[in-house]
């Protein structure tokens, strides 16, 4: 029980300092990007194994939750820190995480495979989560260039939007490795909008 209190304490207090007036104009927020659909606030975005791989830190043998970080994000580091000592790794794409598209369009979008230290090919894939948001059903045809990326090289993700989305659609970069700390699983979202 008093570990799960320090956890949940962790959570409440990062976002509390980070935003104590709930106001849509926040220091931390990407404003409408695709990681805003994982939380709204800073301790949201990592407090689950979907983002932060894994969730919580150890530290004087206090466990905390680690906390979303701009600045790590846009970096192409960990966005959820403080980042473990493994490498951080991932697929990205290299032109930002939000697109338009029109109903029967497809796009080829570049993306580009990152990593904090030297490692070798992992596999990447890509899977639309657009029901699994809730936003709707899926709407969408998603596929890779390549199913393993050595950091630095580039790939590309074609996707066709076949129907209208309810509000968006979203797809999911995943990528795993085996690390020192086993299997290790990081997703980057794209969020997907239909041109007015």
């Amino acid at each position: 029980m008093a570990l799960a209190a320090r956890e949940v304490a962790s959570h409440e207090i990062a976002e509390a300092a980070t935003n104590p007036i709930f106001d849509p104009n926040e220091a931390w927020s990407s404003r409408g990007d695709a990681w805003d659909l994982f939380g709204g606030e800073v301790g949201d975005r990592c407090q689950d194994d979907f983002m932060a791989s894994p969730p919580r830190v150890t530290e004087g043998g206090f466990v905390f939750q680690r906390s979303y970080s701009n600045k790590a994000a846009k970096a192409g580091h960990d966005p959820c820190v403080p980042a473990p000592a493994s490498p951080y790794f991932n697929v990205k794409p290299r032109d930002g995480n939000n697109y338009e598209m029109t109903v029967g369009q497809s796009l080829t979008i570049p993306v580009s495979a990152i990593s904090d230290a030297p490692l070798s090919a992992f596999k990447v894939t890509a899977k639309e989560a657009t029901n699994t948001f809730g936003l709707g059903d899926n709407v969408l045809d998603v596929s890779l260039s390549a199913d393993h990326l050595t950091p630095g090289q580039a790939g590309t993700l074609t996707v066709k939007l076949k129907s209208r989305p309810r509000r968006c659609a979203l797809v999911v970069l995943e990528s795993t490795a085996t690390t020192a700390d086993g299997t290790v699983l990081h997703e980057w979202p794209i969020l997907l909008s239909v041109k007015k």
